[in-house]
C-alpha cells in the first residue's frame, strides 16, 4: 500500500510540475529564461526523485534483513566475500580434476610435461550463458572465477606412495594444490617438477549465449561483458601460443 500510494504522490507531483512549467514558458519574456527556469525546476524535481529513491531502497533492504532474520540466517552471508569463496571453489573443483584426467592421460609425452613445467597448464572453458537476465549474474559468477584461478592457483606434482588425494593449501590469496604421483611415475617428470616447481594455470572462457535471451540482448540490452571476457581469454592465449611456439622453437 505504502509503495502504490507513494508511487501515486510521485506522479501527480510531476504532472503538476510539468503543467507549472508549461504555465511559465508562456508567461515568459524571452527562451533563455523560460529554459533557466526549467532546467532550475528539474534539478530540484530530480532530487526529490533520488530522495524517494533512496527512502524505497532502505525499506526494501530493512524487508530483507527481516526475512534473513526470520530464517536465522545472517546478511553478511551473500557478501561478495562470501559469493566468492562458493564460485571460486566450484571452478576449483572442476579444474583439478580436469588437470589429474589430463596429466594421467598424456604424462608418457614429453612435450606435455615439457609444457606444465616451463608454461603450465591451460585450461579451456566454454559458457553458453546469455547477457540477459538471471544468466547475466551467473556469466560474472564464471568470469569471476576464472580471473581468480590465474591470479592464485598453482599446482605441484608430488610423490606418493598409495592413491592418495590431492591436497589443496594456502589462503584466499594463494592456493596450492599438491597432486600426488606413484613412484613409477614420479621418477619420469623432469627433475625440476620433482624438486617441487610450481606449475602456472592459464585458464581461459569464451562466451556465447545462443538462446533468444542473447538475442533480445544484442538488440535491445548489453553484450559487453560477452565481449570483454572474449577479448581477455583471447589475449591470454595468443600470449600462451607465443610462449609455446617460443619452446618448440628452441627444442
Amino acid at each position: 500500500y505504502w509503495r502504490d500510494a507513494s508511487l501515486n504522490s510521485l506522479d501527480g507531483a510531476m504532472k503538476g510540475f510539468v503543467w507549472c512549467q508549461l504555465f511559465f514558458c508562456l508567461i515568459a519574456s524571452s527562451w533563455h529564461d523560460c529554459v533557466s527556469l526549467v532546467v532550475k525546476e528539474v534539478t530540484v524535481q530530480i532530487e526529490l526523485v533520488m530522495r524517494h529513491v533512496r527512502t524505497c531502497l532502505s525499506l526494501l533492504l530493512l524487508q530483507v534483513e527481516c526475512q534473513w532474520n526470520s530464517l536465522g540466517l545472517s546478511p553478511c552471508l551473500m557478501g561478495p566475500r562470501h559469493r566468492r569463496d562458493i564460485v571460486l571453489t566450484q571452478a576449483l573443483s572442476g579444474l583439478v580434476t580436469c588437470f589429474i584426467l589430463h596429466l594421467k592421460e598424456h604424462l608418457i609425452q614429453s612435450t606435455f610435461i615439457q609444457q606444465l613445467s616451463q608454461l603450465g597448464f591451460l585450461a579451456h572453458w566454454e559458457s553458453l550463458l546469455s547477457t540477459h537476465g538471471d544468466e547475466m549474474g551467473m556469466l560474472e559468477d564464471c568470469s569471476a572465477a576464472v580471473d581468480e584461478l590465474n591470479k592464485i592457483l598453482t599446482f605441484k606434482l608430488v610423490q606418493a606412495e598409495d592413491n592418495e588425494m590431492p591436497v589443496i593449501t594456502g589462503t584466499r590469496l594463494s592456493l596450492l594444490v599438491a597432486v600426488p604421483l606413484k613412484p613409477s611415475i614420479f621418477r619420469l617428470i623432469p627433475l625440476e617438477l620433482q624438486q617441487g616447481r610450481p606449475i602456472r594455470v592459464s585458464v581461459v572462457l569464451f562466451s556465447q549465449g545462443i538462446n533468444e535471451q542473447q538475442t533480445f540482448a544484442d538488440r535491445f540490452g548489453d553484450s559487453g561483458l560477452q565481449n570483454v571476457i572474449n577479448i581477455e581469454s583471447m589475449s591470454r592465449l595468443e600470449t600462451y601460443y607465443e610462449n609455446y611456439r617460443d619452446l618448440l622453437s628452441l627444442r
